[in-house]
């Protein structure tokens, strides 16, 4: 008798054992189990792992939360999704909203290195540039030293904005 182990990173892990094994000392049945439960749930070796969390297995329960305005906006600039941070900008009191931080748009952007992103949130709504978190930080403070391009506009926005408050009021309930 043998068992057979079937390791999918980041996904399952199924141990089967089976009484008869061949001339290669593998359980035949625990084999001809897991090639089925393969082809069945459509795993294929060479698909992205990103690609195997997002398939729905049966088991799987999907856990659905609302999202505030905050929250789809800063995903969608995280994603580094360009079009959907224009669409959700498209009304200006968006472009404002804080997380429970205090950190607007610009700062999220900065800090996650999404360069054209923030060069758009600077050109449209400059104000953001100055706009500082709990910690008493701008945008410009959690600039990756290497964006260089991106420390030169937040540096240009900040000194034409001075110390102006900024203009939206801040959705920093959640």
């Amino acid at each position: 008798s043998g068992g057979v182990i079937l390791v999918i990173p980041g996904l399952l892990g199924i141990a089967a054992f089976g009484p008869k094994l061949d001339e290669n000392k593998v359980s035949v049945r625990s084999l001809g189990f897991l090639e089925h439960f393969i082809n069945e749930m459509g795993y294929h070796p060479y698909q992205k792992l990103s690609d195997r969390l997002l398939r729905k297995f049966p088991t799987r329960q999907v856990v659905v939360t609302q999202c505030n305005r905050w929250c789809e906006l800063f995903s969608a600039i995280m994603n580094g999704n360009h079009i959907g941070v224009v669409r959700l900008t498209g009304k200006p009191d968006v472009a404002y909203v804080t997380d429970s931080y205090g950190r607007n748009a610009l700062h999220v952007a900065v800090a996650q290195g999404q360069v054209e992103i923030a060069k758009y949130l600077c050109e449209k709504f400059s104000a953001l540039t100055i706009g500082k978190d709990r910690w008493g930080r701008k945008p410009m403070n959690y600039a990756n030293p290497t964006h260089y391009q991106l420390i030169a506009k937040l540096r240009e926005w900040e000194a034409l904005m001075g110390e102006r408050p900024i203009d939206g009021g801040g959705d920093s309930k959640r």
